[in-house]
């Protein structure tokens, strides 16, 4: 019954011509389908009666204008009407009638209520949550106490959760099975709330060939040599790329540094007669490949090559005039790759990355057909006209339909330019890290989560009753790869070793800025006093601090660390961070503090205490 009431539902599409919902599945050629609410389809809707929970029974629509509706016929055809029958308000009404009356079937079931709140507790507190728990938050869902008796108030029922004896109770801690493992991503969620990225930054830049000086930043920008930073130009002629940049030598201040601009390569070249050997390390171009050379010294020509022939470290083009230039000349490299398709005399081009041109730039082009194919567009110079930041238009020679690759070379502005540049440490594209933490968000196998909330991790921990839903993907692989992710996010810094920066700035996936985490406010001087937090005379007081921050102040701070009298003794964990805090010794005070509160975090974020949420 269930599966008939939802029949009839398809991606989003706009509503047909006249006004009535679509007649078929066609959502394909619609943008932003996968975002948005999805439609219904009444002619695709089983229009018969369905049988659902506790034998309710949904009568469907039996006729339309008094004509009977068989449900296993098609509606369009004879002796149906397109006008009496399917474009009749009941009819186009029906899906969406049934799509509410099974949600509310649902949701008044009895069984509903345990099978949410007790769900809701295992994420939030405790993985094994007592009947009592369950039957205490079940009567907040069923009844909020509100003089309007709701049922399912989601504030009312979290705020119950929370609010528990069972939640708050430090009674609770040392009661077996109690709390519930953090999931990997919430593990790296938790340090990247604890430690946030310095603010954004705005500023002005300049760029001379392919050095881009970012100046007079709102705020000191915290990065070093190596650093990644995600930057948007909101001004020039054309705006220089926005996208993730390194930060190249040390910083000039702490409100302005340097980067290098990625489409601008610099190389040297030679010339032989009429051909040029450009000189580029690791250049990753293939003879065929097109490339816009920009000579800066020599009697090179400016303009658009194809190369001829290519190595590793170098690549040949043949220039129209014959010339010897001996070597020491240095030129630049420029090129974007694409698509394009022509319609007509329309020539649409799709650049793999944003293309900061600006409408009416000349913009020179080299076509290649599609494979198979000799069918290509002319190459040359030509006037773009920008749709978005990565497709623009130009006029053709000639008016026919075709398509294939693209290189564009750059526009003929100056690439000295200068405006407004926004920045932050952060870009947010950890992409897939299924390989680091067994879980990638959105991606879970099935729609309850990435773990069966009954599963029960086999030996001591079923053997004691207790459900673990989070233990399902957990291996001794996994623990050991998140133990390792969470080293890269604290340790690196961009930088090609695990020394890296002293700004206290740091990301997770090897530094490359995906999430990154701020570290210098515990670099510094603790409040109130004119010694460091990392001081010796304070690490007790740090060490107390981060364990309140990320552990709830549940690090173990009692007992004996002598393991050779008794081997099963509690651990005085706390101890162990302050002496091994203590060994970590440098004639810089800045990179002393750097190792300490890194290595004090390490040890936090990987313990039992914050892997184990109580």
């Amino acid at each position: 019954g269930f599966a008939h009431a939802f029949t009839g539902w398809d991606y989003n599409q706009p509503n047909a011509s006249t006004g009535f919902l679509p007649t078929g599945f066609n959502a394909s050629p619609y943008v932003n389908t996968y975002t948005r609410p999805m439609k219904e389809v009444p002619e695709r809707h089983f229009t018969g009666p369905k049988r659902i929970l506790n034998n309710v029974v949904l009568p469907g629509l039996a006729s339309v204008g008094g004509v009977a509706l068989d449900p296993f016929a098609n509606h369009t055809a004879s002796p149906y009407s397109r006008t009496a029958t399917i474009n009749d308000p009941a009819y186009q009404g029906l899906p969406a009638a049934e799509l509410e009356a099974t949600h509310r079937a649902i949701f008044e079931h009895p069984n509903v209520g345990p099978f949410i709140c007790r769900q809701l507790i295992q994420r939030l507190v405790t993985s094994t949550p007592s009947r009592g728990y369950i039957y205490r938050v079940v009567q907040k869902f069923d009844d909020d106490g509100t003089t309007n008796r709701i049922r399912g108030n989601m504030r009312a029922v979290i705020k119950a959760i929370l609010l528990d004896y069972e939640a708050r109770s430090t009674a609770l801690l040392v009661q077996q099975g109690y709390g519930k493992q953090r999931e990997p991503l919430l593990r790296v969620t938790a340090l990247a709330r604890a430690f946030p990225a310095a603010p954004a930054i705005d500023g002005t830049y300049l760029q001379t060939n392919n050095v881009i000086t970012i100046s007079n930043t709102s705020v000191p920008h915290k990065l070093s040599s190596g650093n990644a930073v995600n930057l948007t130009f909101t001004s020039g002629s054309p705006s220089p790329t926005g996208r993730t940049y390194s930060v190249t030598g040390t910083p000039a201040s702490a409100n302005s540094f340097n980067v290098t601009a990625p489409d601008i390569l610099s190389c040297t070249y030679a010339q032989t007669g009429t051909t040029i050997t450009v000189t580029r390390n690791a250049h990753g171009l293939v003879s065929g490949n097109a490339v816009y050379l920009d000579f800066t010294s020599g009697s090179g020509s400016d303009g658009l090559y194809k190369l001829t022939g290519a190595t590793t470290n170098t690549f040949t083009v043949e220039s129209a005039i014959s010339d010897t230039n001996p070597g020491g000349s240095t030129g630049w490299l420029v090129f974007y790759t694409g698509g394009y398709t022509q319609a007509g005399n329309t020539i649409t081009v799709t650049t793999s990355y944003n293309h900061c041109l600006i409408s009416g730039v000349n913009v020179a082009l080299d076509f290649s057909p599609v494979t198979g194919s000799t069918n290509v567009a002319l190459d040359g110079t030509y006037a773009v006209t920008v749709l978005d930041d990565r497709r623009f238009t130009l006029t053709a020679t000639d008016s026919v339909t075709r398509s294939g690759e693209v290189v564009v070379g750059p526009p003929t502005v100056s690439l000295n330019r200068s405006g407004n540049v926004g920045g932050t440490a952060n870009n947010w594209t950890l992409n897939s890290t299924d390989t680091y933490l067994g879980q990638t968000p959105l991606r879970s196998p099935t729609v309850f989560n990435f773990f069966e909330p009954d599963y029960r991790f086999p030996g001591l921990l079923a053997e004691a009753g207790l459900i673990t839903p989070e233990f399902q993907i957990t291996s001794d692989t996994n623990v050991v790869r998140q133990s390792n992710f969470i080293f890269g996010g604290i340790f690196s810094s961009g930088s090609s070793s695990t020394s890296g920066s002293t700004t206290g700035l740091n990301s997770f996936r090897d530094g490359n800025g995906s999430i990154a985490i701020d570290l210098s406010p515990w670099m510094g001087n603790r409040p109130s006093t004119s010694l460091a937090w990392t001081h010796a005379s304070n690490l007790s007081s740090l060490v107390d601090e981060l364990s309140t921050l990320l552990l709830a102040g549940q690090l173990p701070s009692t007992g004996t660390n002598n393991y050779t009298s008794n081997p099963r003794v509690v651990v005085n964990a706390k101890q162990l961070l302050v002496d091994y805090a203590n060994t970590l010794t440098d004639a810089n005070a800045t990179v002393q503090a750097r190792n300490r509160i890194r290595a004090i975090l390490h040890l936090l974020a990987t313990s039992p205490q914050f892997t184990i949420q109580k």
